[in-house]
């Protein structure tokens, strides 16, 4: 795959020279490790380079998104993961050998995995699992990841939760595991709500994400469906690409696919829906909301464990989120009401709160490591 960093004009990787000033130097290193570096992760690997100027960032990644490390320009040095377990595990570990960073945070289960296999005794690990893989329930997966996310959680580490439900889940796998809440916050900037509908546009909806499994396309074109019959006119967009056979079957069911989009794009696309329907089966917190939120949108999003106790329009099945979708489009005061309800997830999950968090993160990280040493 070709990407910017590739250009030796363009951004250092870690298999040629490394372009780091004196004071780069002299601040705590964080290697970032991830296999999924796309859509709300990339985001979030970013924002939480973004919001740790007083450390020095680096990226080992593999994902569709890595120009966009690129073009955020908070990492020192950008290097791509090959393919293949064994491959992906001698390179997490020969890299942790060349750089010795102070903090190696993992993004996900399948880079969770492979940091906490390679990093030598001592390692001071960040763990975040951006949503428990073992929430795919009554699964074979499901019972797997959680069989190793528990033998995994017996190592010395600090797990960056985004919610009280990761919290609860990381202390099911370890009593006592060491956890930070870090909230995740919006990749765009603030507007105010609106639920004026633009001149001459019929009423349009739409769910931000990867198109696979976990955000449930299916169950999203079964809400469209359902409300077009009272809104026949409905239009329906997925923002975002994903697997091809889950695109394909939106697109056979009236509803646009964007593929992925820059952030302008997304600001633009969120600009001209009158309501966000999320349909993912579980998550740790999704970015894609709280962009939602911070534009002032409406959003209805499905009943799961990550929403508890948040002030989200929330409902169960194909059904209840089309009847909530249709008051939202037929009610003004519905809809701001909704989106209020949206926008009040935006007190605690914003800069300043996460900056802090990582902080407090990054500082029991370093903590853990060197008692793991007896220092």
């Amino acid at each position: 795959m070709a990407t910017q960093f590739d250009d030796p004009a363009a951004r250092p990787s870690s298999a040629g020279s490394d372009r780091v000033s004196g004071a780069e130097q002299s601040r705590p290193t964080v290697l970032h490790v991830t296999t999924c570096f796309a859509g709300g992760v990339s985001r979030a690997v970013c924002a939480t380079a973004s919001a740790t100027p007083d450390h020095t960032h680096r990226l080992l990644a593999a994902g569709a998104d890595l120009d966009r490390a690129v073009a955020a320009d908070v990492f020192v040095s950008i290097s791509e993961l090959p393919g293949g377990f064994v491959r992906q595990l001698r390179r997490v570990r020969a890299e942790l050998l060349r750089v010795q960073p102070t903090i190696v945070h993992a993004h996900s289960s399948w880079a969770g995995v492979l940091v906490r296999l390679a990093a030598p005794r001592g390692a001071s690990i960040v763990y975040q699992p951006h949503g428990y893989v073992c929430e795919r329930r009554a699964s074979l997966v499901g019972l797997v990841g959680f069989a190793v996310e528990a033998a995994l959680a017996q190592r010395r580490q600090c797990v960056a939760v985004l919610s009280a439900r990761e919290d609860r889940l990381a202390r099911l796998m370890n009593p006592r595991a060491a956890t930070v809440l870090v909230p995740n916050v919006p990749s765009v900037g603030s507007a105010g709500i609106r639920t004026d509908r633009a001149v001459a546009r019929p009423p349009r909806i739409a769910m931000i994400g990867r198109a696979c499994h976990q955000k449930d396309p299916r169950l999203f074109l079964r809400v469209v469906r359902r409300v077009r019959q009272q809104v026949p006119d409905l239009e329906a967009v997925w923002i975002g690409e994903g697997e091809a056979r889950h695109e394909r079957a939106l697109e056979r069911g009236g509803i646009q696919v964007t593929g992925w989009l820059s952030d302008p794009e997304l600001v633009s696309e969120i600009a001209d829906v009158d309501a966000i329907v999320h349909t993912a089966r579980y998550e740790g917190f999704p970015i894609s909301v709280l962009d939602a939120a911070a534009r002032g949108v409406p959003v209805v999003a499905r009943r799961i464990p990550a929403f508890e106790g948040t002030t989200l329009r929330q409902a169960h099945g194909a059904r209840g989120l089309a009847e909530q979708v249709v008051r939202c489009l037929d009610d003004k005061a519905v809809a701001w009401d909704t989106a209020v309800g949206a926008s009040l997830l935006l007190r605690l999950m914003n800069h300043e709160v996460q900056s802090t968090s990582f902080r407090h993160l990054y500082r029991d990280a370093a903590v853990l490591g060197r008692r793991a040493l007896g220092r």
